[in-house]
């Protein structure tokens, strides 16, 4: 199944065109599941005039994708990714998607935190020590 989708941020949520006042501008779609790749192939115009998609250039845009194991689009997807395609040499290079960088820095900021309650709670503890001493 391949529907025309609009995200409303870095992260999500990703929307049906359709529910945001767009239209639906996929004209044919096919997927083929090999053994080791499943390739899809669809047809749109270049431009759709739709204020949810890009227009298709001759240069580099950006495109995003997701995999999932059943048809329902509202279930967490088992993988994905973003890439930038050429459309002029049919190049594309992968990219690092947006929600990497935002899980990396939350990682960070919670290892930043643990650091400092635990040297808030040793410094509790030394504090206590010295208390007790000095009685």
């Amino acid at each position: 199944m391949m529907v025309d989708t609009f995200s409303k941020g870095i992260v999500g949520p990703i929307v049906e065109d359709i529910y945001l006042g767009g239209t639906n501008d996929i004209l044919e779609y096919e997927g083929i599941e090999g053994s080791e790749y499943t390739t899809f192939e669809f047809t749109r115009l270049l431009n759709t005039h739709d204020n949810y998609d890009n227009e298709i250039s001759l240069g580099e845009i950006p495109i995003s994708w997701s995999l999932h194991d059943s048809d329902d689009f509202t279930e967490k997807p088992n993988e994905r990714g973003s890439a930038n395609i050429n459309f002029k040499t049919g190049e594309g290079k992968e990219t690092i998607s947006m929600i990497y960088y935002y899980v990396a820095g939350v990682g960070l900021i919670i290892i930043i935190g643990m650091y400092f309650l635990i040297k808030y709670v040793k410094n509790m503890r030394i504090t206590k020590k010295r208390d007790n001493i000095s009685q």
